[in-house]
């Protein structure tokens, strides 16, 4: 969670840094478009870690697979704004494999691995893929996605 907070508190204020030809007022909705993007992000994370029934589960699944699924406001710097997705896809992953819901989690890891870009979120995705492969008995899978995520951890 705090590294949550730290990627936020960046990605805020890389996008109030952006744009610097455009009119204040154009800056202000942007930077307020920029910020809205970023409590939602914050209201699904809280509602994840808040959830203790299966209905919750649900509920907060559902909100972090749609917010991952929507674009981010056009201000935020693209990259920024794949590693967040990236971030609420592995949420949503183990949300999904905590239902017992393990090809949602390979649907949502999928997703998340093919947007641009390398980070700790990405290796996330990784790690959560081998252990959706084993629970849907497919180990050979499994096996390919340890491989991916331990080079992914070397190469740092």
């Amino acid at each position: 969670m705090r590294a949550l907070c730290m990627v936020l508190v960046l990605l805020f204020s890389h996008a109030c840094a952006r744009a610097p030809e455009a009119e204040p007022s154009e800056l202000r909705v942007e930077h307020e478009r920029a910020g809205a993007w970023v409590d939602k992000l914050r209201a699904a994370h809280a509602n994840a870690d808040t959830a203790t029934t299966a209905e919750a589960r649900a509920d907060a699944l559902h909100q972090l697979r749609t917010l991952a699924a929507q674009a981010a406001p056009a201000s935020v710097a693209a990259d920024d704004a794949a590693s967040m997705r990236r971030d609420l896809y592995g949420r949503a992953a183990r949300l999904a494999l905590t239902l017992g819901r393990a090809p949602d989690a390979r649907e949502l890891i999928e997703r998340g691995l093919s947007l641009e870009g390398r980070d700790p979120f990405h290796t996330q995705l990784l790690v959560l893929a081998v252990e959706t492969h084993r629970a849907l008995g497919d180990e050979a899978a499994a096996r390919e996605a340890e491989r991916a995520a331990r080079a992914a951890l070397t190469d740092r």
